[in-house]
């Protein structure tokens, strides 16, 4: 096996955060502010240029969910 020109690996790490307040309808704060973030880390090397968008795409959609899924659980449990 040979290998020609220069292969660099490369480590990324992408973060999402969302802070969010619950208030009534006159704007009295029911709860918050709350700050709730997410991360996800992922390895790559120059060969795998073009797969590295669908990946940060896969991971940012990943992320979005995760932090929409926890707002929806603490809603639930305020609600209860």
């Amino acid at each position: 096996i040979s290998l020609s020109g220069v292969t660099e690996a490369g480590q990324y790490q992408l973060t999402t955060s969302v802070d969010f307040t619950l208030e009534d309808p006159k704007g009295n704060t029911l709860l918050g502010p709350i700050h709730l973030s997410t991360e996800r880390q992922y390895s790559t090397n120059a060969t795998q240029v073009l797969s590295t968008n669908s990946i940060e795409t896969r991971l940012d959609q990943q992320m979005s969910q995760e932090l929409a899924d926890k707002i929806l659980n603490i809603l639930a449990r305020y609600q209860a």
